[in-house]
């Protein structure tokens, strides 16, 4: 059993969900990567910020680290020299934020200890003669992750309901689109062969519908042009299978009016005969007609009108005896 759908506007329908549905996936996820990315850069720029102050003050005066703890512009920072701690703010320890630099990491990156908030930490490292100094500070983003959090949820949830209602609108989008199609199977079905005169509407002959129903005129067009043919052909065919018909019964009835002697009687058997070899040659003539309509190689040979003439003459002489009548031909030779 198939699983594809059989109406072509429900397929439609399905595709153009499925490539909306692609669109947005990914637009979603470009918003929420973007969003991110951002958050995270106006975050560490802060954060280069902080640690520019910490380094002017560190290198002349360190014991103004306090003092920078104190008016609150940085709450979250150490100072290590090798293993030795130099200064870190209480906030730093209590966050257990010394942990953090145990992986090693540079630059900027995100750690979350156990049951505590989640913390952007950035680093540098100042090298002078004497030693070589690792500066580390901090803030807080769980800001940031709720924002972020926020977002995702938006798009979760805003993602099934405009597919669905887009899904809804591509339907009857579909349905508009399609309707010429059904219109045009509508006015078909009607159309048989007593009825070929009968065409499609065009509404608009340069668009796909337009051209459907153009080619479907064309053919239906041909077939009327073939059908009128066929009745004149047939037509034409019994006209001309008629008289020779007429002939041989004619010539029969007029053998049979009478008893005539052998002679007598083979003379109306030939006769008879000879109407039957010309029906025989108009049956040949009629099949000639029928291969050259149907575009089949014909051979062309040259004709004596004379003889032409004479044989029609003498196919109907018998059809003027029975009526008493004469039949000449005169033929004037230019």
């Amino acid at each position: 059993m198939s699983l594809r759908p059989r109406s072509v506007r429900f397929r439609l329908t399905l595709w153009y969900a499925a490539a909306l549905a692609a669109i947005m996936f990914m637009f979603s996820v470009g918003v929420y990567s973007y969003v991110r990315a951002n958050l995270f850069q106006q975050l560490d720029e802060q954060l280069g910020k902080d640690l520019l102050a910490i380094e002017r003050v560190l290198p002349e005066e360190p014991y103004e680290l306090a003092e920078i703890e104190e008016h609150g512009s940085v709450s979250l920072f150490q100072v290590v020299d090798g293993q030795s701690i130099i200064y870190q703010t209480d906030g730093w320890r209590q966050a257990e934020l010394g942990r953090s630099l145990e992986r090693g990491a540079s630059d900027s990156f995100s750690w979350t200890s156990p049951g505590s908030p989640s913390y952007r930490v950035r680093m540098s490292t100042i090298v002078s003669p004497d030693e070589q100094l690792l500066v580390a500070v901090a803030q807080e983003d769980q800001a940031i992750r709720q924002s972020l959090q926020s977002l995702a949820t938006t798009l979760l949830i805003g993602f099934p309901c405009t597919l669905i209602l887009t899904a809804i609108g591509g339907y009857f989008l579909a349905g508009r689109v399609l309707s010429p199609i059904g219109m045009m199977a509508s006015k078909a079905e009607v159309i048989t062969a007593d009825r070929l005169s009968e065409r499609l509407a065009v509404e608009n002959p340069d668009d796909e519908f337009g051209r459907l129903a153009t080619v479907f005129n064309r053919t239906l067009a041909g077939l009327q042009e073939s059908f009128e043919k066929l009745r004149r052909f047939t037509a034409d065919a019994s006209h001309e299978l008629r008289t020779p018909l007429t002939a041989i019964r004619s010539v029969g009835e007029v053998g049979l009016r009478e008893n005539r002697d052998a002679a007598e009687y083979r003379e109306v058997i030939g006769s008879m005969l000879e109407e039957a070899d010309r029906l025989a040659r108009l049956v040949d003539t009629l099949l000639a007609l029928t291969r050259a309509d149907s575009r089949e190689q014909v051979a062309r040979e040259q004709l004596d009108l004379n003889l032409l003439l004479n044989d029609v003459t003498e196919y109907l002489r018998v059809l003027a005896e029975e009526k008493n009548q004469t039949l000449r031909l005169d033929v004037q030779v230019g």
